[in-house]
């Protein structure tokens, strides 16, 4: 009898774990995805779906509801109070939650699940796919650099390139000289992480034959491998300062051309002398303020056809100032006096 009462109870087990599956697989409610399975989404955007919620028993229920995201991820849409449906009623329910941007590429798994009050055996849940897209994004900063550099010395570049995209990428860097300086760069191929940085080191040499101050441009250029998006690259430019070194005998005056003259002159038993002191150019390296004078003295046309007059005159230009003293020529007006001289 008991041999009998034991088969009929192994028998018993399968109906029972069915029952048991089946009510815990959407036993009273049913949830169902009417969003697409598989949604494909970048870093930073937000992302909305829906899920039909079914009330399969015959009487009103009040249910939890639960959105369940991966880490960092933030719901948008939350309904504070149960989700109230009567018997066999039908409710869709729309979800929204953001994607930080630091999310690594991937496919993730997103879950939306209700559960009764009064029953906790009273639930379901469903899922819906999400495949965040790989983003490339590079920043070149920089960090330390010399304003200006004596020529024929070397000078250090500290650049900081970081990855602010969500997924390892593959760099090459260039990098140009304006003079063509002999430059080096290290390193010349990254494997950059998602949210890492590297260091970059870039030491330029330069000619010690310069003669005039410049400018020295270096252009960096860091360009990714070849993915779904192409080819993505960023450039980066930097200027220094070159200065010539400072060779000879340092002169600390400017010197402005001038002449003497000693000038003598006769006729019919006349004679004379006279001296000129005259001069003309800048007052500054930039050639912005000029000078133009004569002193001579005394005055010997009386005593010769050949003799010249005494002159004194001064002129002072600097952009549109004009200054003038002493004897020269000039006008009044076309009607009284024209190139008179005084």
């Amino acid at each position: 009898m008991m041999k009998k009462v034991f088969v009929s109870f192994l028998c018993f087990l399968p109906l029972l774990f069915s029952l048991s599956f089946a009510e815990d697989n959407g036993h009273g409610v049913e949830v169902r995805s009417t969003s697409s399975q598989l949604l494909e989404i970048e870093p930073g955007k937000i992302v909305t779906g829906s899920f039909l919620v079914s009330n399969r028993t015959e009487r009103e229920e009040e249910f939890f509801e639960k959105l369940t995201l991966p880490a960092g991820w933030q719901e948008i849409v939350s309904d504070e109070f149960p989700l109230k449906l009567k018997a066999e009623e039908k409710r869709v329910k729309v979800v929204a939650f953001l994607v930080p941007l630091t999310s690594p590429a991937g496919r993730y798994q997103i879950s939306y699940s209700v559960q009764s009050q009064r029953n906790l055996s009273i639930a379901d849940s469903d899922t819906i796919a999400v495949v965040v897209l790989p983003v490339i994004k590079l920043e070149i900063l920089v960090e330390e650099k010399p304003e200006v550099v004596i020529a024929g010395e070397a000078y250090e570049i500290r650049l900081r390139l970081v990855n602010k995209g969500n997924s390892e990428t593959d760099v090459k860097l260039q990098i140009k000289s304006n003079p063509d300086y002999p430059v080096k760069m290290e390193p010349s191929e990254i494997a950059l992480e998602a949210g890492k940085s590297q260091v970059l080191r870039i030491e330029v040499n330069t000619d010690e034959k310069l003669r005039k101050r410049i400018k020295n441009i270096l252009e960096i250029k860091a360009e990714t491998e070849e993915s779904g998006n192409g080819v993505v690259s960023l450039k980066q430019t930097v200027l220094v300062e070159i200065i010539p070194k400072v060779t000879g005998e340092f002169n600390r005056y400017h010197r402005l051309p001038t002449q003497v003259a000693l000038i003598g002159a006769g006729q019919d038993g006349k004679s004379g002398l006279q001296a000129e002191f005259s001069g003309r150019g800048s007052l500054d390296e930039d050639r912005t303020r000029r000078v133009d004078f004569l002193f001579r003295g005394p005055d010997i046309q009386d005593r010769s056809r050949r003799g010249k007059r005494d002159e004194f005159r001064l002129s002072y230009r600097h952009g549109p100032l004009a200054l003038h003293l002493g004897d020269r020529g000039f006008s009044l007006s076309p009607l009284t006096e024209r190139f008179y001289y005084g």
